[in-house]
């Protein structure tokens, strides 16, 4: 379910303290020397294999980090929360003929782009009014639907930058009601998140070459 995007703008207002920031198209290295270690169970650079990394539809690497200060628009505002990453092998690193094991790696963290990034926390009314007022600046609302089902109900929110380099989705749900992936999050009750947020880059950065 898509909808994700903006809490860069709380940090600030709500007196966190700074964090890290990165935006899709960064490496995974300097995602890595702002926010330390993933929690993805990574101890070294990941083995792609060299098959998958030749499709351009599907990122190769997931990272996450469970509880940063984090500033994902830029915005000079941070809050805390999850952080996923989703990460393309730079094309100029993809070897043209197949290896004879079928791998490529350890792959460096630098040769993987972000192509994707996601941010959920948990919020308040006031705090998420304060969130739309700091990211105006740097972004242009496209888009606001209302949703309701027998669980909840959830605002889903489009945004554009300025700049046109980037889109994004926010869903704001009160009360909490958003759960993330199981594959992100550790232990048997994961928390309960009402911001969800996205951005990334319109389209692939890094599509395959064709052979």
């Amino acid at each position: 379910m898509s909808r994700w995007l903006l809490v860069a703008a709380l940090g600030g207002l709500l007196g966190w303290p700074a964090g890290g920031a990165a935006f899709p198209g960064d490496s995974a290295e300097t995602m890595i020397q702002r926010l330390g270690p993933p929690a993805s169970g990574y101890e070294s650079p990941p083995v792609l294999d060299w098959a998958r990394a030749r499709e351009a539809m599907y990122p190769h690497v997931r990272l996450h980090w469970m509880d940063p200060a984090y500033d994902p628009l830029r915005s000079g505002l941070t809050m805390q929360g999850v952080v996923v990453a989703l990460y393309d092998l730079d094309p100029a690193q993809l070897p043209l003929t197949q290896p004879e094991n079928g791998k490529i790696g350890p792959v460096p963290w630098r040769h993987l782009s972000s192509r994707r990034e996601i941010f959920m926390t948990n919020i308040s009314p006031e705090q998420f009014a304060k969130l739309l007022v700091g990211v105006s600046r740097d972004w242009t609302a496209q888009s606001l639907s209302h949703h309701e089902n027998a669980r909840r109900r959830f605002d889903l929110y489009g945004f554009r930058s300025r700049d046109g380099r980037y889109q994004a989705q926010l869903s704001y749900s009160e009360p909490a009601a958003i759960k993330p992936a199981p594959a992100a999050m550790d232990g048997p009750a994961p928390p309960t998140f009402n911001l969800w947020i996205q951005v990334e880059r319109p389209v692939p950065l890094h599509p395959a070459p064709s052979r």
